[in-house]
């Protein structure tokens, strides 16, 4: 009979050791990256704190570059709801904090939490799945590279830039300039524009990442622009049907009067005898403020789709990198063409040849742009 109680006692210390084992194999998910200043400084400063508070707590660190862990991250959102302030980003059961703000506040209580539950908020049913992609990724392969190579293309030779370009190259013809020096200054006035363009889209990325701190005026402000995407469509089309019946001159998208002064001023500029390196590229950074006006139509919900899902904007700056390549390749295109000996009344002429295409593609685009801020 001693034997058969003890047999059970050990078997009861045997279980107990083991489900207490399992019990204290309690972990939360720290998702971050190495770009991510206020996730080094959590690191630094929270962390060894709520490790020496709660040691029996794993902390999983998890870089987000790594595909493999961002996905993990993504898949998540079924059971946290959206990742919008990616990173740094806490999750522990259906626990989220999401963001510098939230990770600060919330990780030691929820830690103290965790610290009170008798099992793993982890199951096997919240491990990343394979064949089961979060509502970001759907958002990303929506939006796709396509749409920010199409975007950046149709920026580049919509009539605000495309015409610019070309009384450039008048312009330098005109002064006397060899299709080898055209090729030359035309080069260094599109690093100009590149270089303007590029830092009006990071200025925009940080404007729509201060939105995303009060959620309702986020949302509120991507509503207001799907709209404007739409309107823009519908304008476009209008614009489309003006260039079919040969009356340019009432095309409504284009720039004004007083901005085509400005930027023509700024083309001029490119004669001054200031260092001859600086003075395109100097002439290409204005030219580019001057058209934005007008090229932005395009840009702003293309900057605001990339920050409006995780997915792309983890990856903001190589995705603006890459729409402002596209917006300068057809302008590079240009000054090749005349470095080849195509004269600017030709280039004139394609343009407008062109022109009615280029409404109609730019038509549809907006309209997807429109339909990605207001859809989801």
């Amino acid at each position: 009979m001693k034997k058969r109680l003890a047999s059970i006692l050990l078997i009861l210390i045997i279980f107990y050791g083991f489900s207490y084992a399992e019990n204290r194999d309690q972990k939360i998910l720290f998702f971050y990256s190495n770009d991510c200043e206020e996730c080094q400084a959590i690191k630094e400063t929270l962390i060894p704190v709520a490790k020496h508070r709660f040691p029996d707590i794993k902390i999983v660190f998890l870089e987000i570059h790594d595909p493999e862990n961002l996905e993990h991250m993504l898949s998540l959102e079924k059971i946290v709801g959206e990742i919008k302030k990616p990173p740094p980003t806490v999750i522990a059961g259906n626990i989220l904090l999401d963001g510098t703000e939230a990770v600060n506040k919330g990780l030691l209580k929820t830690m103290e939490n965790l610290a009170h539950q008798t099992s793993s908020p982890f199951s096997s049913e919240t491990k990343r799945n394979d064949a089961d992609y979060s509502s970001i990724i759907l958002k990303f392969q929506s939006l796709g590279i396509l749409s920010v190579i199409a975007g950046g293309l149709l920026d580049g030779i919509n009539p605000c830039a495309f015409t610019a370009i070309v009384f450039l190259v008048s312009f330098l013809s005109l002064r006397g300039r060899t299709g080898k020096e055209i090729l030359t200054i035309g080069s260094v006035f599109t690093i100009g524009v590149f270089i303007s363009y590029l830092a009006i889209g990071l200025g925009l990325t940080g404007f729509f990442r201060s939105l995303s701190f009060v959620p309702w005026i986020e949302k509120t402000f991507n509503m207001i622009l799907g709209i404007a995407a739409y309107v823009l469509g519908a304008l476009s089309l209008y614009d489309y049907f003006q260039v079919k019946k040969n009356r340019t001159d009432r095309i409504i998208l284009q720039l004004t009067p007083g901005m085509k002064r400005k930027v023509h001023g700024a083309i001029r500029s490119t004669a001054s005898p200031f260092i001859k390196v600086v003075a395109p590229l100097f002439a290409g950074a204005l030219v580019a403020l001057f058209e934005f006006p007008c090229t932005g139509q395009i840009y702003f919900p293309i900057v605001a789709i990339i920050q409006k899902a995780p997915a792309l904007r983890l990856y903001g700056i190589t995705y603006l990198i890459l729409y402002n390549i596209m917006f300068i390749v057809p302008l590079f295109a240009v000054f090749l063409l005349a470095y080849k000996g195509m004269s600017s009344t030709k280039m004139a002429k394609f343009a407008e040849n062109k022109l009615g295409h280029i409404k109609i593609f730019t038509s549809v685009l907006f309209v997807i742009l429109g339909s990605i801020l207001l859809l989801f």
